[in-house]
């Protein structure tokens, strides 16, 4: 295992060499993942790039959810409960998203949903900040991006603990998406002591 936090090096903007790395995702979860080389990490490893594929990874605890106004508000974020069900569904009643057909995953032993989650192109967006909507998430790690943003999600059960990672990229080809999708499969999950 690699050290992925070293206090005399920067993480924004690191470029990882390859091998298996543990990020901390809480106070009391991590994730384990094999990572190639030239992986850019930013966020403390909550934003892994790779081959203009972007990893999102995070802890989606009771403050995760989905923006009450994705136009306009993007941090007032309406908790989606404690469970997967709770956010897969909250996520597919946003009218702005799309969502694809459910797909029950299973990411490290750890149970939940995959499915693509777009924002459609022909979306007017605008009149809202930035012309952009925004995604589900915290207020404080909540992204918000164009219309024709196309990613892959998985909402997983960690003993208990819900985790969200996610895949987006522009304009990449679909061997970089299935390369990223090779990394989230490498996921194993470990306790933070």
């Amino acid at each position: 295992m690699l050290p992925f936090l070293d206090p005399d090096t920067p993480t924004d903007g690191r470029i990882l060499e390859a091998g298996r790395y543990r990020i901390p995702l809480s106070d009391t979860l991590s994730l384990d993942i094999d990572l190639p080389t030239g992986t850019e990490a930013n966020g403390d490893g909550m934003y892994l790039a790779f081959d203009q594929v972007i990893l999102k990874v995070e802890a989606a605890g009771e403050g995760y959810g989905v923006p009450r106004d994705p136009c306009y508000s993007f941090v007032d974020i309406a908790p989606a409960g404690v469970t997967v069900a709770d956010l897969v569904s909250a996520i597919r009643k946003q009218p702005v998203y799309e969502v694809t057909r459910l797909a029950p995953v299973t990411i490290g032993g750890a149970e939940g949903q995959s499915f693509e989650l777009r924002i459609p192109r022909a979306y007017d967006s605008s009149s809202c900040i930035d012309s952009q909507v925004g995604l589900p998430g915290k207020p404080s790690t909540s992204n918000n991006m164009s219309p024709g943003y196309v990613a892959r999600w998985w909402v997983l059960d960690v003993a208990g603990e819900r985790a969200v990672l996610q895949t987006y990229c522009d304009g990449c080809t679909p061997a970089a998406s299935e390369r990223m999708v090779e990394v989230v499969e490498s996921i194993t999950f470990t306790p933070t002591s």
